[in-house]
């Protein structure tokens, strides 16, 4: 496999990548294929539904030959440091690489998933790196990225960055925060996109219509326990 996919960032209106035909025909089939015999869990009470990657040792080749290897894992820290130290400014460079890990899963959104805009927090270098496994291309059910209409408001990350204390912060900034859709990417088969984590990172999901079932592969790249690092 290729080991490095990330080589051309997209500055508007975020850091971020949009990559078609990401995977070649053959391994975009193997990943279909554990889609299709894969049995989905609700998540929650939400309408989405998901399965761990973990069980596949082919998605594991995956992740490790474009995500978590370490020229990728490099890039990828270099591209979104200021994500990074937006929300842990204690943290090098050394730190992130050495202890990067990545969790995955496979996921099916059906009817009524929806995220408005917002952000990802947490221990992230890449907050998701999600893989669109579609049929057919369709402009409304990919992923819009936004940008704030009050970029001066912050939130408190040593609330933000702690566990007790992250959902209320986050809650409190979203509050009437006012954004506006920049781009919008389809939903299309083998296309991924990959973000960071910052103040800066507006992203929604439009509501899933009836009888659409939306499938992608999701990698989240780690590289700290909460809390480290602030």
């Amino acid at each position: 496999m290729e080991a490095n996919k990330f080589i051309n960032p997209i500055a508007n209106p975020f850091q971020h990548y949009w990559i078609e035909n990401f995977l070649s025909q053959e391994q975009y089939q193997k990943i279909i294929d554990i889609k299709n015999r894969s049995d989905f869990n609700a998540v929650g009470d939400s309408s989405r539904a998901s399965v761990s990657l973990g069980h596949s040792d082919y998605l594991d080749q995956v992740a490790e030959s474009f995500i978590i290897n370490d020229k990728t894992k490099s890039i990828l820290t270099d591209v979104f440091w200021p994500s990074i130290t937006y929300q842990y400014p204690k943290a090098t460079k050394e730190d992130v690489i050495k202890t990067a890990w990545v969790e995955g899963m496979i996921v099916k959104d059906t009817e009524g998933y929806e995220m408005p805009p917002h952000q990802d927090g947490g221990s992230f270098i890449v907050g998701y790196a999600q893989l669109f496994l579609a049929e057919e291309t369709d402009d409304y059910h990919g992923i819009v990225l936004h940008r704030s209409l009050d970029p001066e408001r912050k939130m408190d990350m040593t609330k933000a960055t702690h566990i007790d204390t992250q959902g209320d912060e986050y809650d409190k900034f979203y509050k009437d925060h006012q954004t506006e859709a920049v781009v919008t990417y389809p939903y299309q088969k083998n296309c991924l996109y990959a973000l960071g984590c910052d103040d800066t990172t507006w992203h929604e999901v439009n509501k899933v219509k009836p009888n659409f079932e939306r499938y992608s592969a999701i990698w989240q790249l780690y590289w700290n326990e909460r809390g480290q690092f602030v």
